[in-house]
């Protein structure tokens, strides 16, 4: 069995071309389409899962010899165990079965992108896995066994050679022709020199017995006396031993076909021959002063007999014949020379009438060629249709895009217009809503509001709204902006049910998964999507969709309705597309449940006070921080006096720990437990904004000290709040990075340590996020600085008190 591979960037035409094939037939894989366009359709959903990637397409052929075959059960069963053996047990693939040549034969074309973590398949060495695999799947399915490449002797005819020798064949069998085909001179090389070596002669004899039948034979050695190679020149071709194949290279001739070679006694002989060649023989000599006369004396075309038809092909064989046999000088000039005359007269003559012959084929040749240039105009017309075609629809999404945007802003205008309707009611709402706002932002500052009044007044404040609103929805008819403002009531009273103490990291804590039902009617798909799809602004909508997906299979939708669902989504996904993206929810959420529970070290309560006077007078954290830092328990000291930091996945779940060492310089962290692998978390913390606003700044850290040493010179610098949503991250490990959520951001700060460790993570992060900056401190940390800083401000605060005559 033999076994080719490519890569390609396009699957539509790879689809187009194995759909198109004479007795072409679909006979397996993992896909619903059964049509080129709704394959390439459906191989997108990979294709999303990495946008970035290049050359995803994989077409491979098995083809067997001509004398068998097997059925299609055992042809899936083939493709799907090669295909795994390959690395594809997670892609997305497709077998088609063709029967336009005379061996059997399949073709199977998938995608790189695994589905389960969006990766490409790894394609190292994937030629010699693939030759390993094939022989193996030979072996087990008892079919006659083939040699590799690099296990041939000789290099076969080329495909191209192979169709003109079965070309002429088939002309000269229908008369159409008035010799028999002729060997590829390739061909006829190798065997000459095949039986020039049958006897085992010395490496001199055979280079004197290969110029004797008019083969020049090249060989050079190095400085060193080694072997550089050898070639052969014959009949204007010129071969390398190597395209010949290993048995006729300098060292193969040895090995294969037993040739004595010694250097010492043999490089001088070999020098001389190459220098001084002996001459071709008589016969060859004539036979080319024949081809020569043929050439020159073309006579018209004219009508040959059969009869003589068989005597010059008698004649050709047998001059051939002499040609290519070994040729010992001394026992062959007399006979050679009473019959070579004759011979060349008749071949002179014949060869006069063949090359008269060779006109009737010009104009044969020349339509050959024409087709093959309009096939070929053919092809590239098809391929432009189809980047006109893939161009339109691109066309048509940004025109689709455009147009939703022009709706949405006189939407936007018809909404401000209507405002004036209800001008009472906006101006209590937006009363209330200020109010509750500096109620936030002033609990952030103080712990010494009272929760029970804020909830008590938030409740008497959410009824009389609800009162007042339900008073205006009976007055007007039909939907009004009475359903935005109806929206914006609701979300008041689920913040109000979910209320607990403010403070400046709790309000910008990314919402965790509910497993909750939704409190909509489950009938309405859209608005359970726009549910599911809080927070979720900064993914891209393929992302987006299969994050909902997941959420809603949290709240135990079944498979049908998650499908209803994702249909809500802008994207517009078919059937199968969103049954796909259902699937690989399905399986990440599988391989999440798997992963046990993270379980963090005790705190050590009695020692709170120590670490946050030494975050606030050693390390410069404002109570701002820390506050909040031990309310939430992200950063204590346990029970054996270890600093630890809390590790969390975007969604705010706790996955893993870090642990501190203070006498540390570059404020570095170790993984908890010790030798644990890294979790799927991180430290982190956001300010600025709104808390479901989008993410549009972003601080990479090495440590959780400096992640919030950052957000205490970014408040420095801004005079408070940041002016947009910013996340401040400790990254332990820059290959392990939130990246579905970073692709997304322009603005990333990459804020590592000035030392070696740090600037290699950066350049490793700005690799994979080119839109990243370097942000690098004087110092070796950034929390350096900002002690730095601080320092300087109370000297110059000291010295202003001196001036004025407050000195102690």
């Amino acid at each position: 069995m033999i076994g080719n591979q490519t890569k390609g960037r396009g699957f539509r035409g790879l689809l187009n071309y194995l759909e198109s094939q004479k007795d072409a037939k679909l006979i397996g894989g993992n896909m619903g389409g059964n049509n080129a366009r709704a394959l390439a359709r459906e191989f997108k959903i990979s294709r999303q899962l990495n946008p970035e990637a290049d050359r995803v397409v994989y077409h491979a052929s098995l083809s067997l010899p001509e004398n068998e075959r097997l059925d299609e059960p055992t042809w899936n069963e083939l493709a799907n165990r090669y295909l795994e053996e390959m690395g594809f047990d997670s892609n997305q693939y497709v077998v088609y079965r063709h029967s336009n040549t005379e061996h059997d034969h399949i073709h199977i074309c998938a995608s790189r992108i695994r589905l389960d973590n969006g990766k490409i398949v790894h394609d190292s060495w994937d030629y010699k896995r693939s030759e390993t695999i094939i022989r193996q799947l030979e072996r087990d399915y008892g079919l006659q066994q083939t040699q590799s490449s690099h296990e041939k002797l000789s290099r076969n005819p080329s495909i191209g050679q192979q169709k003109r020798l079965e070309r002429e064949h088939d002309e000269y069998i229908n008369g159409e022709r008035l010799t028999p085909q002729e060997r590829p001179i390739k061909q006829q090389l190798q065997e000459l020199i095949d039986r020039a070596t049958q006897d085992k002669p010395t490496m001199p004899l055979l280079v004197e017995r290969l110029q004797l039948q008019g083969v020049e034979v090249r060989h050079g050695l190095t400085r060193n006396g080694k072997s550089k190679g050898i070639s052969y020149s014959w009949n204007d071709q010129k071969f390398s031993g190597t395209s010949l194949g290993p048995a006729y290279t300098f060292p193969g001739l040895q090995k294969h076909k037993g040739i004595d070679y010694q250097p010492q006694r043999d490089d001088e002989r070999i020098e001389h021959l190459l220098k001084n060649p002996r001459e071709r023989t008589v016969v060859s000599q004539q036979l080319q002063t024949s081809r020569q006369d043929s050439a020159l004396t073309a006579s018209p075309v004219r009508e040959l007999e059969r009869g003589s038809s068989q005597s010059f092909e008698a004649i050709t064989a047998i001059v051939r014949y002499l040609e290519l046999q070994e040729i010992e000088q001394s026992l062959t000039k007399s006979s050679l020379s009473e019959t070579l005359p004759q011979l060349t007269e008749q071949l002179s003559g014949y060869r006069q009438q063949l090359q008269a012959r060779r006109t009737a084929f010009d104009g044969l040749d020349a339509a050959i060629t024409q087709e093959l240039q309009s096939h070929t105009e053919k092809r590239a017309i098809l391929s432009i249709s189809d980047y006109i075609e893939q161009s339109a629809v691109e066309s048509a999404l940004t025109q689709t895009v455009l147009e939703l945007t022009q709706q949405l802003s006189q939407y936007k205008e018809e909404l401000i217009t209507a405002k004036t309707t209800f001008n009472d009611l906006d101006a209590v709402l937006a009363t209330e809503l200020q109010s509750y706002l500096e109620k936030r932002a002033i609990s952030s500052i103080s712990d010494y509001i009272e929760q029970s009044t804020v909830e008590s007044a938030l409740t008497e404040t959410v009824l009389e709204l609800t009162q007042q609103l339900s008073q205006y929805q009976q007055q007007s008819a039909g939907r009004t902006i009475f359903d935005n403002l109806e929206a914006a009531i609701v979300y008041l009273e689920q913040l109000h049910r979910s209320q607990t103490t403010v403070d400046a990291i709790a309000l910008n804590q990314t919402p965790t998964i509910t497993t909750d039902e939704p409190k909509l009617k489950d009938n309405l798909s859209a608005e359970l999507y726009e549910y599911y799809s809080a927070d979720l602004q900064n993914l891209l909508v393929t992302d987006r969709d299969k994050e909902i997906a997941i959420r809603a299979l949290l709240d135990n939708k079944p498979s049908e309705e998650v499908e209803e669902i994702i249909f809500a989504s802008p994207a517009g996904w078919t059937t199968d597309e969103a049954r796909e993206l259902v699937l690989i929810a399905n399986n990440q959420l599988a391989h999440l449940q798997e992963q046990p529970q993270f379980t963090p070290p005790p705190e050590d309560e009695s020692l709170r006070p120590v670490l946050q006077h030494f975050l606030t007078q050693k390390r410069g954290i404002t109570n701002f921080l820390v506050h909040p830092l031990q309310q939430q328990g992200l950063g204590y000291i346990d029970q054996h006096r270890n600093v630890v930091f809390i590790k969390r996945d975007l969604n705010g779940e706790k996955s893993g720990a870090l642990l501190w060492d203070t006498a540390r310089l570059d404020n570095r962290c170790t993984e908890y437990p010790e030798n644990s692998d890294r979790s799927e978390g991180w430290f982190h913390l956001k300010l600025g904004g709104e808390a479901d606003d989008k993410i549009e700044r972003v601080f990479l850290c090495d440590s959780p000290i400096d992640a919030l040493t950052m957000a205490e010179i970014d408040r420095n610098g801004n005079k408070g709040q940041p002016p947009v949503r910013t996340m401040y991250i400790a990254v332990d490990d820059p290959n392990n990075l939130p990246f579905e959520l970073l692709r997304n951001i322009n603005r990333i700060g990459v804020a590592f340590n000035n030392d070696d460790q740090g600037n290699e993570a950066a350049q490793v992060v700005q690799e994979i996020l080119p839109q990243a900056k370097r942000i690098a401190p004087s110092g070796l940390t950034w929390n350096e600085i900002l002690i730095e800083q601080q320092q300087q401000k109370q000297e110059e605060l000291e010295q202003k008190q001196r001036g004025r005559g407050f000195s102690r």
